[in-house]
């Protein structure tokens, strides 16, 4: 089990290290990249619980909603412009609402640390 552990920690870490490095290269390009950083982040989060999967390790249901937020985030950035919408989503307030909600709601893991 401490073995899965710290295959599982260093897929974390690798996992955001990459997201990072994709957001900030693409901040670095000029003009609005934020449908890119979606796709990214949703394939890079959704890719590490399939990882888990494959590997036995539990899945973080926290990620998989993440990325599945961004997937759906990006698919909107494609169709709104079709649509005539104007509505445009950001991916700071966002992650700031998703975090907001997961420390809201309790899961039997953290419940276990209180």
């Amino acid at each position: 089990m401490c073995k899965q552990n710290h295959l599982n920690a260093r897929l974390e870490t690798a996992t955001w290290g990459l997201g990072l490095i994709l957001v900030g290269g693409l901040s670095l390009i000029p003009g609005d990249q934020t449908d890119l950083a979606m796709l990214g982040l949703g394939m890079l989060l959704l890719g590490l619980n399939l990882v888990r999967a494959i590997r036995q390790i539990p899945v973080s249901y926290f990620s998989i909603t993440l990325g599945v937020i961004f997937l759906l985030v990006w698919m909107w950035g494609l169709i709104s412009p079709a649509l005539g919408l104007g509505i445009q989503l950001e991916l700071f307030p966002l992650l700031l609402i998703a975090l907001g909600l997961y420390l809201l709601i309790p899961s039997p893991k953290r419940m276990k640390t209180v």
